[in-house]
């Protein structure tokens, strides 16, 4: 089933989790709901929901769920919006709270006025009756913690997108990567192994890489993962103490990888 709404824009759903959802309300439907609203704002098609995308795929994002992290994710999001450029931008409460994974209107104005009160990052023009803010711009405090590096939810975005290689095994061990980095407990190892996976996801895609890449980037690539102890434990290679560098190499391997699929999809290889 598709059906567009202004809260999520384009949903694509079974019937049978459309079903579930409606009897199970321990379902977080405003995840399901912020990923569309999501992939709208990227001007992409919104992945299929169906039984099996809850089951396993959901649990590989990482997902604003606390506060702060709704609070972070609304800045970029509204940095990226054009904030960054010091451009006027407007949000409503009801049509717009999805944009930061609230749960409903009431936590989206929380978060508002915890940003444009309490920390003074934001300012705008609020009317209460509409529960609209207009002429919303970053203050130069918002703009100097959003620049930063946000957040603690790292490009959703990508680690949301279906990435699909043609080849069923290859794309299964990118969601068996993902599982493994972002499934609870999270440790070194399983992160560390996330990023060999992603490795040889990579290996066999070597030659087809340099007509999107330059041979320059194409090396730099295998030199990342052979210089630190992804692939090779040896003397010569520089141990990984922490998550963050982790991430880093999880982040440029599966955006290497989109980006290989997206333009062999443009007939580019």
């Amino acid at each position: 089933m598709e059906y567009s709404t202004l809260l999520t824009g384009k949903v694509k759903i079974s019937q049978q989790l459309l079903i579930e959802l409606q009897n199970n309300k321990s379902l977080r439907h405003t995840d399901l709901a912020g990923i569309c609203r999501e992939a709208l704002e990227r001007g992409e098609e919104p992945p299929l929901f169906t039984t099996a995308y809850v089951r396993d795929t959901l649990k590989t994002l990482q997902i604003p769920r606390r506060f702060n992290e709704k609070v972070f994710h609304l800045m970029k999001l509204l940095h990226n919006k054009g904030g960054s450029d010091h451009k006027p931008l407007s949000v409503s409460a009801m049509h717009d709270y999805t944009l930061a994974f609230a749960d409903d209107e009431k936590e989206f104005m929380h978060i508002m006025d915890y940003l444009m009160n309490d920390k003074y990052w934001l300012k705008a023009d609020f009317h209460k009756v509409t529960g609209n803010y207009t002429d919303v711009f970053f203050t130069d405090y918002g703009m100097e913690e959003v620049e930063k590096g946000l957040p603690a939810v790292p490009m959703i975005g990508l680690v949301s997108q279906s990435i699909t290689t043609g080849d069923v095994i290859a794309d299964e061990k990118i969601n068996h990567a993902k599982r493994l980095f972002f499934d609870e407990p999270s440790t070194m190892d399983n992160k560390r192994s996330a990023c060999e996976t992603l490795c040889f996801v990579l290996e066999p895609l070597r030659d087809y890489l340099k007509p999107t890449f330059t041979d320059a980037d194409e090396n730099t690539f295998f030199e990342l993962v052979n210089r630190f102890d992804i692939r090779h434990n040896k003397e010569s290679t520089k141990k990984l103490m922490h998550e963050e560098q982790l991430e880093w190499v999880f982040y440029t391997l599966l955006n290497t990888i989109n980006t290989y699929t997206k333009m062999k999809g443009k007939g580019t290889r």
